[in-house]
């Protein structure tokens, strides 16, 4: 199979077909945003575009300041929760249902706001099962019990997380985990994550249990038995050529953005924020900022500028 041309849809790039309602929705007025940019301890010349990247309240800015842009930005930057300002709520349940199902919690991880916006919705079954799925985001931030139902304990995010697989185990004590078994190629079994988060296996075995394959791929994501703060238009083209590298996460220290052949906008924006958390904006090579440009060119030029290492 060429590498180059196996290609991917995700719900990511799905999201832009709503585009054309965006438009119609673009000018609505919403409150000003508060943008506090010295919380980000980014210069004072750095451009709100850049900004936009690692703050919800400097996208709504952003946002309204670039009203033509906005059905792009609101899908590419990862502020679902803004997506309700912009459209109606069904609309925006489809969209953050079609992240869900392809895994993408990078899409909400940045969102501060997303928990409460859904919970201020009236309750339904859909609902409460994207809350489930939005467990442990912030990554890390775990819930003091363990879930208590085979949903929650499906989608419990695991990867590189002790404390997460110490309450799945904890979990499996009230669900039968065992019952669970790995049906191919879309789900994982309870077993089989359990034997994972005991340490009895390792991810290359349970990625084993299947026949390589996008459906597989997209099935160990939403178990969060994978880093899934990229999106599946990176990851599944990548594992396609190579499955270690689910081993390794999304953003290798080593590895630039450029270093994967299929990529997608969001992946764009991820990568950004990676290197921002670990401090290492300056270290981002020409040709990844070159892709950045594509879609942020006021915030590639600025990283390009060299003032990020002053």
């Amino acid at each position: 199979m060429n590498r180059r041309t196996f290609l991917v849809a995700t719900a990511l790039l799905v999201f832009t077909g709503i585009a054309a309602m965006l438009w119609q929705q673009a000018g609505q007025e919403i409150e000003a945003s508060a943008c506090n940019t010295a919380e980000l301890g980014l210069s004072g010349d750095a451009p709100l575009e850049l900004w936009a990247i690692f703050s919800r309240d400097c996208a709504r800015r952003y946002v309204e300041e670039t009203p033509d842009e906005a059905p792009r930005l609101i899908v590419t930057l990862g502020f679902p929760s803004v997506l309700f300002e912009h459209l109606s709520k069904r609309e925006a349940l489809q969209v953050i249902s079609g992240a869900m199902n392809e895994g993408d919690r990078g899409f909400f991880a940045q969102d501060s706001e997303i928990l409460a916006r859904l919970n201020a919705l009236p309750r339904s079954p859909e609902i409460e099962k994207i809350e489930d799925f939005l467990q442990f985001l912030p990554p890390g931030d775990a819930p003091s019990q363990s879930p208590d139902s085979a949903w929650r304990l499906s989608v419990l995010p695991i990867w590189n997380d002790a404390k997460a697989a110490a309450l799945f185990v904890q979990g499996c004590e009230t669900v039968d985990c065992q019952a669970s078994r790995t049906s191919c190629p879309g789900e994982v079994g309870l077993i089989d994550k359990l034997k994972l988060a005991q340490g009895d296996a390792r991810l290359s075995d349970v990625a084993a249990l299947c026949p390589i394959s996008h459906e597989w791929i997209l099935a160990l994501r939403r178990a969060g038995i994978v880093d899934t703060l990229c999106t599946s238009t990176l990851q599944v083209n990548a594992a396609m050529n190579d499955i270690e590298i689910l081993e390794r996460g999304c953003f290798p220290e080593d590895m630039q953005l450029m270093s994967y052949d299929a990529l997608s906008p969001n992946d764009a924006v991820m990568f950004l924020r990676e290197r921002f958390a670990r401090q290492a904006l300056a270290e981002i090579d020409r040709p990844s900022l070159d892709y950045v440009a594509n879609y942020f060119p006021s915030a590639a030029a600025y990283l390009l500028s060299g003032k990020i290492a002053e």
